[in-house]
């Protein structure tokens, strides 16, 4: 009955991890990856969000400054649709217990 419930509790934390694009973006990933305990399936989530992060924070940057040239403002939201509908998959697969990566920065999380 304990391990049952140290992977829900597992789950919580990889959900939250992936789910705090809305609300913690960067923030909480690296908090959860540095602060909690060492389970390889929080880790890797923990480690997936961040990169996915990073990336969606970095495209949205991109797409403003080439708002000067007007293809910002068709890629500003295909970026933020991209990465709600990725987040949304990540946070199913994730609860399912699924080892879930990005289609893009999952290479980059798993070099660190």
């Amino acid at each position: 009955m304990q391990t049952t419930s140290i992977e829900n509790r597992d789950k919580v934390w990889s959900v939250l991890c992936h789910a705090s694009l809305v609300f913690f973006p960067l923030l909480l990933p690296l908090l959860v990856y540095l602060i909690k305990d060492k389970s390889p399936f929080v880790e890797h989530h923990a480690k997936e969000a961040f990169m996915f992060h990073v990336g969606v924070l970095v495209a949205l940057f991109a797409s403003k400054v080439l708002m000067l040239v007007l293809i910002g403002f068709l890629l500003f939201p295909l970026v933020a649709l991209s990465a709600f509908i990725l987040t949304v998959w990540a946070v199913i697969q994730t609860w399912n217990g699924q080892w879930y990566s990005y289609p893009v920065t999952g290479r980059w999380a798993r070099k660190i």
